[in-house]
């Protein structure tokens, strides 16, 4: 039925407040028909069971999809592998891609073939995949993706060697950075060369993790970004002291900052940076 809405721009098929997660199961949908809208341009599948690769590989169809979001959140029965996965990248006019929390994990594995596939995608902007089954070797290709200006990767198995990895590739169109991981001593070092190797133009910095500390702090301010407005640290093991170095990125507009900064703190930071700072 719904391919018979010739206007129809954005579908979701999502849990919503049902109970019976079961009753909503997509199993046995079709969604090849869907491929006839040009006007679909968003499509998510939201907190519900029974996603497979044939499904994926229906949705790579859809001519003028522009945003695709999939999330399973903790619904075990999802049977997702590298060859639904592959079939995404043949949607060449996907500007947005998004997919986290599948099988009721971050275990998924997303090989190097699937990510090589968006090595020179002509349009995709925004990359969000949360999984420990992320390797370093999938930098290489999305290093190259000439659109890619937004790029949020969680994982707490990106080795010594993937941010090396990071480190070599050129990311002159990245503009926003989200990276989660950061929660043993290793990791600090890893921190440190994800912030070297980001491009002077970097708007926005996320970063996730216990071991994020002072060093960090100093790696950001050293570099000197000339337009970072936004700075995420939720989770850092710093002090007051080194949460006032901040002070020195005058083109900050928004900072989130760990709990132990103290409202002092704070209070100093609205004063040295510009009027309408927001500190969470």
């Amino acid at each position: 039925q719904l391919a018979k809405l010739p206007q129809l721009r954005d579908v979701m098929f999502s849990l919503g407040n049902a109970d019976d997660v079961q009753s909503l199961s997509i199993k046995d949908i079709d969604f090849s028909p869907l491929a006839a809208l040009k006007s679909l341009k968003s499509f998510s599948i939201i907190q519900l069971p029974n996603v497979s690769d044939a499904h994926l590989k229906q949705i790579s169809t859809f001519p003028c999809l522009q945003y695709l979001y999939l999330s399973t959140f903790t619904y075990a029965d999802v049977t997702l592998s590298d060859d639904g996965f592959s079939a995404l990248s043949k949607l060449q006019s996907l500007v947005s891609l998004r997919i986290e929390s599948l099988n009721g994990s971050d275990d998924v594995y997303y090989s190097d073939a699937f990510l090589a596939g968006f090595r020179n995608h002509p349009n995709l902007a925004a990359l969000a995949l949360s999984s420990d089954g992320l390797k370093g070797s999938c930098f290489a290709a999305l290093a190259t993706c000439p659109r890619l200006s937004d790029l949020h990767l969680t994982s707490y198995k990106l080795s010594e060697d993937s941010f090396s990895a990071f480190t070599r590739d050129a990311w002159s169109g990245l503009r926003e950075i989200t990276i989660g991981g950061f929660d043993d001593y290793a990791s600090l070092a890893n921190a440190q060369k994800v912030i070297e190797a980001l491009p002077d133009q970097i708007h926005s910095i996320t970063l996730y993790g216990g071991a994020i500390d002072g060093t960090t702090i100093d790696a950001i301010v050293a570099r000197k970004f000339a337009e970072l407005w936004k700075l995420e640290i939720p989770m850092a093991s710093i002090k007051d002291s080194d949460a006032e170095k901040l002070s020195a990125i005058k083109t900050l507009s928004s900072l989130f900052l760990p709990p132990s900064i103290s409202p002092a703190t704070r209070d100093k930071l609205k004063a040295s940076l510009p009027e309408g700072l927001e500190i969470l």
